[in-house]
């Protein structure tokens, strides 16, 4: 819009200048400030009055200095979405006058103002700016604005530069004033040099349009034209210039020989309208600028940097440059983009360069250096090899040196494009040659590794001619970057292991340092000197791990030690543990000694791990993966990883309501709140405070595992001195009075303040001596404290541990009872525990944190008792002055390396304390490589814990609407552990590490908050009452109040500056509008999460709660009006409006959102997200392909020669799937291909694909289909062998081989053959020519070398041996034999040793089984569809395809289909089928419609494809019978889906048994594949054989088959126990046979209860009977049998 002569006068009145303010105090720079900051720091002679020398309000002002120098938040700029916003009341108290007032106290003044604007009606100086009116003010200037304009050139074009036209505006949203660097200059005397107020006519309203180039018409007169264009361009008014550029637009598309001539004229005027501060003038010459270049282009080469960055004004380049990296409208800055974009485009690239480069390398400006990076990537990108060479390689890897070390993402971005394209060049065969061989100084990249990677190096590899054309050129710090990146491929990848790896380091640093620090360490009294010695704890350290053998160590040899040795060996990768016990005599100074705790286990890539900061090359070079993320540990050669658990949130006041609380007592109710406490350290605690039945209230803490309760009323009185009529008014003044729930806490208050004053204690002195006394014998305490010192102890170490301040945790105290009291009074709901809003992670990092406490805790205790003892038993010998016995006492401590790796071996954790966790066991699970999805996923899992699984209930199972954007729903396992062991998303984070600095942050929010209206909390004065007011927490401490109508903004000002800090931190969001921020804002941490409860009855209790600690789930959103990205955590979405992307109005038509989702798949996992066109699934078949996935015969590893897992699956051909998401290049899934992309028919092909079944094409799987390995390995250690001394030799026995010819041929179970090894004769042709070593002539020669080891590739058949290992002392030999009934291949032999033992007596033996498909496997497609093979059919009996011919590989029943409503697979089927036609892959990402706004019909747009190439659109085609030779009489659907093999498969499953173990009780057969037993036969099998009838088959499986046996019955008695054996003994018979009866034969069977032999008869039964009747026989029942 214009305004019109008299608008801009009225404007003028209400934008006078301010008075003249005095010089701004110095303020504290952060390292963060670019340089437009810098700039602005210049001559500031006009700024304004710290905020700290005015009253912020009355209560501040009453209250003192608490928060000490409270100064302003940054003013939001009037383009800012906060500009709307209503201000806060900080400046609603008088300001002395004459100084620069903030905005809110500048409405007040506004009459004062308007009396001095009279007398000031010279030039405007200040647009009138308003948030909501769309309006602008136009300057009017000398008519030499234009050379005004070149002499402020120096002026930046960024942020501070936009700070300029806006620090006199009208007042912003959130009233504080702005930092002192950002400050207006004096204005000068003449008039600002800008656009032009028209000096015709008043104007009217002008809409202007911006057609797009092929939307430009033809002009009639070229010529006119041409001179009209001149001539607007030239004016004033910049209608006419608009207009004028227009025309030029059209000259340019349709006439371009018109303007040829006169480019040197029309530039600098289309130039200098690119300056205009009027977004439409600006906007429509950089359109007409990417016209002319498109047009033009090499001819504009000489007027495009005319100046260079010496004149920025006068380049074309530096002003488009300024333009891309300026905060302006999107519109602008979106267009210049496009220009800059299609001025590379239309350059030579040989050309453009040398104006390129000196901007991304040199500039000032580092959003200018990013943009002329990406600018410079996209011209390399489109130069040959040989050009690149040409124009010079070192030349261009110097400048992406220095952009892969800017801190700008967008430079680092560009660089790693260019990185690539150079490392490209540099392997072309023409250019390689040209390139040095050898580096100069390999040493200097080493050195610039940092640490003592120097010092450890390896003898390092010959460098390639890449790494040595980067060392000869760069710096070592560039070299090492370049290098770095140009190994690193997919940081998306590495982000998967981030937290464990994150959380692991800061364990070994800022973590370990806090657990000695807040540790106190032990006192000990010696009777006899009647001196008091103390120990304790410092310096902790964890060195890097090395080898423990003499030979490396002695040799001088490469001492580190890497993770693949110890996989290999069998053992734990760990490093030295090391503390300084230090030790000190009262009175004396302190001395110390080092004294090693062990080794504790280092995880993989990590700041102690040797693969650190390793590039693919040198991880390979180390046997490793070459995408190796580390994360895991090594524990006995086994990869572990710690589990990421459910904890409550920290520091968060939940009310609860728990039948389990009834149980503390009788006089206990369901309610009380609970806070969860936790040190710098990460150790924790949890207090509690319960709602009594007669109305009071206990807290209860715990003290190891026993729980302790504490009247309330008392434990209010031990923070301060404080009287009960404050406590009263604290409690009761918080409520709104005149209600009944303020009557109902003043009831509650008087019986609090009862418990106390009814046992006598009025002063602090008297209640915190009570509990000293109580709590004596709990904590330990010594008899020499005094009752007050052991209250003080109980106070500081077990209530609110996370505060030191006694006033804070009083207040936190006070909103704990409050909590409660409202739950009790129904004015709040119950918190939901199991919903993730109140959930944080425990990290590995913060586990071991918390468990190496409680070590160090007994370590110290340990030697405490050993000194008690020695004092008892030796007092003479206990000399606590000298080193030599504490450093033999000091030896008997626990090794706290060995607690360590117990905990990671096991899973289990031994605890006195239990470490404030719900579980003891389930810590640690194996990080399997079974496949790659199946170990992604072990990083990318929450357990909800161990304890959660064994309850009987479905609530803590259940998805909940909180968990959206932070746990996937579809991926979690069926079965016992549904909906306990969850995903996280893959765009969800966690903040791993505490603040740097946390009393400093809170310090610095406390004053932001304070600017933006809330009232600092004061020990002296009650709380202000709900709901009008707000309580202010920060990481569980109370900072103040706020009132409920200011809470909105201040949350706004507050997510604008987590938005900004974000940008500073990473570029997500480049363009969007950001606010300025102040020094103390900017220490605002970006994953600050801001909650805003408001006030609701029932709902849950309000407040705002800030938290800025680590273990919080984050994730990212964007700001819809300033579209700026922002990180939210669980709780904090909660109460916001987020639209989602659902191709719709977001999920709610009334609703006003504030933030948007980045995409529609924020909500899925990694593997969840991998799912093609999942939302065309059913929900519960996604979760099934979410295991699936893990559970198929894929690519498992790269490095398979130097894996020693127990068991891996590898696909031998597997492929690349047509139909991808989007996410599967991000994670690198080619590298680990899954499966196949078979041609699959749907069709009711015969009855072999009913129930789930499918059908294969034999020809298919014999050419290759679906064919896979599976791989055991053993690890044989002969030294665990006990009472011997063995090694690898082979059999000393005398053997003598048969002749190849006359040997066994061994057969299967089935009659087949088994492979077998043709051995070499010393007369054969291999022996004589070929080197071949013949067969031996020892035993098992064909298998076993010389060495005890077998032959690599020897066949080794069930039952047979494959190692011989002799006993030196007994010389027997002993080997192992191959178990199950499948022929085996030895794949690779490993010799695991060294050291002073030469002999071999460690080794892996890898053995591979061929498992190709059979009758029974398993198969699945990516859609949940599995289903079993269940018969090859002959290539000429599958059906084919009347038009192409083509058989399918596969045929699966249309029946499976409907019910499950799988028609994600039947789409991927018809893209499938498209994309394999056209040779592209296709996106078959979910919600695409979402995501694009608009409607994404595939289906439609691939079947248009299929028609073009002859087939029908949608999908189906007609087939002929490979039976009959008919055709089908409808069309078949047939397409190409993406398979996976699962490792189900029947060689590992299937049990067949004739004779085998027995149970020696039963005398039935044993249970267990494993052991040779058979299949149990229960009680609804016996049903279905008597209900067909198959009596004889019952008998024949219960009885005869199983434990038939023939015992004797009395027919009188009917007791089967009561028959005995008589022996018929004779004068002439001896011996056994006297017992056995007469001539050899069994003695008569008598009865012993009927005492004769008449009526016994001989019956088979199952012996089991016979067991069953002496148990009852035991038990006094008789069973009696009917024998007829």
């Amino acid at each position: 819009m214009v305004l019109t002569r008299s608008q801009a006068a009225a404007a003028k009145n209400k934008a006078q200048q301010s008075p003249q303010p005095s010089p701004p105090k110095a303020t504290k720079q952060r390292k963060r400030r670019g340089a437009a900051d810098a700039d602005a720091d210049a001559p500031a002679a006009s700024a304004p009055l710290p905020l700290a020398e005015k009253p912020l309000n009355a209560a501040a002002a009453a209250m003192g200095a608490r928060l000490g120098k409270i100064k302003g938040a940054g003013a939001a700029p009037a383009s800012h979405p906060l500009s709307s916003l209503p201000s806060s009341p900080a400046g609603e108290a008088s300001l002395p006058p004459g100084g620069f007032t903030i905005p809110a106290v500048q409405q007040q003044q506004q009459p004062q103002a308007a009396a001095q604007a009279e007398e000031q009606r010279g030039e405007l100086q200040q647009p009138a700016a308003s948030g909501d009116a769309a309006t602008s003010v136009e300057r009017r200037g000398s008519p030499h604005a234009a050379d005004a304009v070149e002499q402020r050139g120096a002026e930046p074009a960024g942020p501070a530069a936009e700070a300029a036209p806006q620090q006199h505006a009208a007042p912003p949203a959130i009233s504080a004033v702005p930092r002192g660097e950002k400050l207006l200059k004096p204005l000068p005397d003449k008039p600002i040099p800008c656009d032009k107020l028209p000096d015709g006519p008043e104007p009217v309203q002008v809409e202007v349009e911006y057609p797009a180039r092929s939307e430009l018409q033809p002009v009639e007169d070229p010529a006119a034209t041409l001179a009209a264009a001149l001539s607007g361009m030239g004016s004033s008014d910049w209608v006419e210039t608009v207009r004028a550029l227009g025309l030029l637009r059209q000259l340019a598309a349709h006439q371009p020989c018109t303007c040829a001539q006169q480019l040197d004229t029309l530039l600098p005027l289309v130039l200098k309208s690119v300056r205009s501060l009027r977004s439409s003038v600006c906007k429509t010459a950089i359109m007409a600028v990417c016209d002319l270049y498109e047009e033009y282009g090499e001819a504009l080469l000489p007027l495009t940097d005319v100046g260079g960055q010496a004149k920025p004004l006068t380049s074309l380049l530096a002003q488009l440059l300024l333009k891309c990296a300026s905060n302006d409208k999107k519109f602008v800055l979106e267009e210049a983009q496009r220009a800059l974009h299609t001025m590379v485009a239309s350059l030579a690239p040989g050309d453009l360069l040398p104006l390129l480069l000196p901007y991304a390398e040199v500039h000032k400006n580092p959003k200018v250096r990013g943009k002329a990076g990406g600018a410079l990537a996209q011209a390399v990108s489109r130069m040959a090899p040989a050009e690149l060479a040409a124009f010079g390689l070192p030349r261009l890897l110097q400048a992406a040196g220095k952009l892969v070390t800017d801190n700008t993402p967008d430079a680092r971005g560009a660089a790693k494009g260019m990185i690539e394209q150079l490392r490209a060049a540099a392997a072309d065969p023409a250019v390689e040659a040209s390139l040095p061989a050898e580096a100069p100084a390999p040493a200097a990249v080493a050195a610039a590794a940092g640490g003592d990677a120097a010092e450890d190096a390896a003898p390092a590899a010959p460098p390639t001619r890449w790494e040595a054309l980067c060392q000869a050129h760069l710096t070592a710090f560039a070299a090492l970057a370049v290098l770095k990146a140009a190994s690193s491929e997919s940081a998306e990848l590495e982000a998967l292991a981030q937290p464990h790896v994150d959380s692991y380091d800061y364990f070994l640093g800022e973590g370990m340092q806090h657990v000695i620090e807040s540790m106190d360490g032990i006192e000990i009294d010696h009777p006899h000197a009647k001196t008091r010695h103390r120990f304790w704890f410092k310096n902790p350290a964890v060195s890097r791990p090395i080898r423990d053998d003499a030979g490396s160590m002695a040799a001088g040899g490469d001492q580190r030690l890497f993770p693949r040795e110890c996989r290999e060996a069998g053992t734990t990768y760990k490093a030295a543990f090391q503390c300084d016990l230090v030790y000190q005599v009262e009175g004396l100074p302190e001395q110390r000694i080092p004294k090693r705790l062990g080794s504790l286990p280092i995880m993989l890539k990590s700041r102690a791990c040797y693969l650190r900061n390793l590039s693919r090359r040198e991880l390979v070079a180390r046997k490793e993966e070459s995408n190796e993320f580390g994360g895991t540990f090594v524990c006995n050669g086994i990869e572990r990883i710690i589990r990421m658990l459910v904890q409550n949130r920290r520091h968060y006041i939940m009310a609860l309501r728990r039948g389990a609380y009834h149980k503390r007592g009788p006089a206990f109710t369901e309610m009380a709140t609970l806070i969860r406490c936790v040190r710098p350290d990460e150790s924790s605690l949890t207090n509690r405070c319960h709602y009594l039945i007669d109305g009071s209230a206990v807290f209860a803490i715990t003290i190891r595992r026993a729980e302790y309760f504490i009247p309330a009323g008392i434990l209010l009185k031990c923070f301060l001195e404080v009287t009960d009529r404050e406590l009263y008014d604290k409690l009761v003044q918080a409520v709104k009075a005149n209600e009944a729930h303020c009557g109902f806490v003043a009831e509650r208050v008087e019986l609090l303040l009862r418990q106390a004053s009814n046992l006598g204690l009025h002063t602090r002195a008297a209640c915190v001596e009570y509990l000293g006394n109580l709590f004596r014998s709990a904590l330990d305490a010594p008899p020499r404290k005094t009752d007050f010192q052991v209250g003080e102890q109980l106070l500081r170490e077990l209530l609110f541990i996370h505060l030191e301040a006694p006033a804070d945790k009083l207040a936190l105290a006070v909103q704990m009872l409050l909590k409660l009291f409202a739950l009790a009074d129904r004015q709040c709901g119950e918190d939901n525990p199991d919903a993730p809003t109140h959930h944080e992670v425990l990290l590995p990092g913060h586990l071991l944190l918390k468990f190496l406490r409680e070590q160090l805790e007994t370590a110290l205790d340990a030697f405490r008792q050993q000194v008690l003892r020695d004092l008892e038993t030796r007092p003479e010998v206990v000399n606590l002055q000298d080193e030599q016995y504490i450093r033999k006492t000091a030896e008997r401590m626990q090794d706290v390396g060995q607690k360590f790796e117990y905990l990671l071996n096991t899973g289990n954790l031994v605890s006195r304390s239990g470490l404030d966790l719900s579980q003891s066991t389930g810590f640690t699970v194996v990080a399997e490589k079974l496949n790659f999805f199946r170990y992604l996923s072990h990083f990318r899992s929450i357990h909800r814990g161990a304890y959660f699984a064994e309850l009987r209930t479905t609530t803590v199972r259940k998805l909940l609407p909180e968990s959206w954007g932070f746990l996937c729903p579809v991926h979690t396992p069926d079965g016992s552990p549904c909906g306990l062991l969850n995903h996280f998303t893959a765009s969800c984070r966690i903040v791993t590490h505490e603040n740097d600095q946390p009393d400093d942050i809170v310090a610095a929010l406390c004053r932001v908050l304070a600017g933006l209206g809330m009232v600092p909390s004061s020990p002296a004065l009650p709380a202000p009452p709900l709901p009008a007011h707000l309580c202010v927490q920060v990481d569980g401490r109370v900072v103040g109040h706020v009132r409920a109508s200011l809470a909105g903004a201040m949350l706004a000002h507050l997510r604008a500056v987590k938005a900004a800090n974000l940008a500073a931190e990473e570029q997500l969001t480049p363009g969007a509008k950001l606010l300025p921020v102040s020094s103390d804002e900017a220490m605002l941490p970006w994953h600050t999460e801001v909650v805003h409860i408001p006030f609701e009855k029932g709902a849950p209790y309000p407040g705002i709660f800030i938290f800025t600690q680590a273990a919080r789930m984050i994730r990212p959103v964007k700001q819809i009006a300033s579209g700026a990205a922002e990180m939210i955590g669980s709780l904090e979405q909660n109460n916001m409006n987020i639209r989602v992307p659902d191709g719709g109005e977001g999920g709610s038509k009334r609703l006003k959102f504030t933030h948007a989702e980045f995409h529609t798949s924020s909500m899925l996992s990694v593997v969840a997200s991998l799912t093609p066109y999942s939302d065309f699934n059913q929900s519960p078949r996604n979760m099934y392909q979410c295991q699936m996935a893990k559970q198929t015969m894929g690519t498992p590893a790269q490095a398979l020669a130097h894996r020693s897992d127990n068991k891996m699956y590898r696909i031998q051909t597997p492929q690349t799937p047509i139909a991808r998401t989007k996410r599967y290049e991000h994670y690198c899934m080619d590298e680990f291909p899954n499966g196949t992309n078979a041609i699959v028919a749907v069709l009711a092909y015969t009855g072999y694909d009913m129930e789930d079944a499918m059908i294969l094409n034999k020809s298919s799987v014999e050419r290759g289909f679906a064919h896979a390995y599976l791989y055991k390995n053993e690890q044989i250690d002969l030294r665990e062998e006990r009472g011997r001394d063995l090694a690898f030799q082979k059999d000393p026995a005398k053997y003598r081989p048969k002749p190849y010819g006359e040997r066994e041929k061994p057969k299967g179970a089935f009659g087949d053959l088994y492979p077998q090894a043709v051995p070499s004769t010393p007369a054969s042709r291999a022996v004589k020519e070929k080197g071949i070593q013949p067969e031996g002539a020892h035993k098992g020669a064909d298998i076993i070398d010389e060495d005890g080891l077998p032959h690599i590739g020897a066949p080794i058949w069930p039952g047979q041996s494959y190692y011989s290992a002799v006993d030196k002392l007994t010389g027997r030999s002993k080997g192992s034999k191959l178990k199950g009934e499948e022929t085996a291949v030895i794949d690779q032999v490993s010799i695991v040793g060294g050291g002073k033992d030469k002999s071999l007596k460690q080794a892996n033996i890898k053995l591979r089984f061929n498992r190709n498909p059979v009758i029974g496997d398993k198969f699945a497609s990516r859609h949940g569809q599995k289903g079993v093979l269940s018969r090859l059919f002959e290539d000429v009996d599958m059906p084919f395809c009347e038009q192409t011919g083509m058989r399918p590989d596969l045929l699966i029943n249309p029946h499976a289909f409907p019910s499950r409503m799988t028609i994600g697979m039947l789409i991927e089927s018809l893209t499938g089928k498209a994309g394999a036609l056209t040779g592209q892959f296709v996106d078959a990402s979910p919600f695409q419609s979402s995501d694009a706004g608009e409607k994404v019909d595939q289906p439609e747009e691939f079947g248009q494809l299929l028609e073009q190439a002859g087939f029908t659109r949608n999908g189906g085609e007609v087939m002929i019978s490979g039976v009959t030779g008919e055709p089908f009489p409808v069309d078949i659907y047939i397409g190409v889906v993406y398979y996976q093999r699962l490792r189900h498969m029947v060689s590992d499953k299937f049990q067949v048994r004739s004779t085998g173990p027995i149970n020696p009780l039963t005398r039935q057969p044993i249970k267990g594949r494993k052991f040779g037993g058979g299949i149990r036969f229960g009680e609804m099998e016996r049903d279905s054989l008597l209900a067909h009838g198959a009596a004889y088959l019952l008998h024949d499986r219960l009885h005869s088959c199983s434990d038939y046996t023939v015992m004797d019955v009395c027919a009188n008695c009917g007791l089967l126990v009561s028959t005995v054996n008589v022996p018929q003994a004779a004068s002439d018979v001896t011996g056994v046979r006297a017992t056995s009866g007469e001539k050899g034969g069994r003695g008569t069977p008598t009865c012993r209860l009927c005492e004769s032999s008449k009526y016994v008869e001989r019956v088979a039964l199952p012996y089991v009977f016979k067991y069953l009747v002496s148990e009852l026989a035991a038990m006094n029942i008789r069973c009696s049998l009917d024998v007829q």
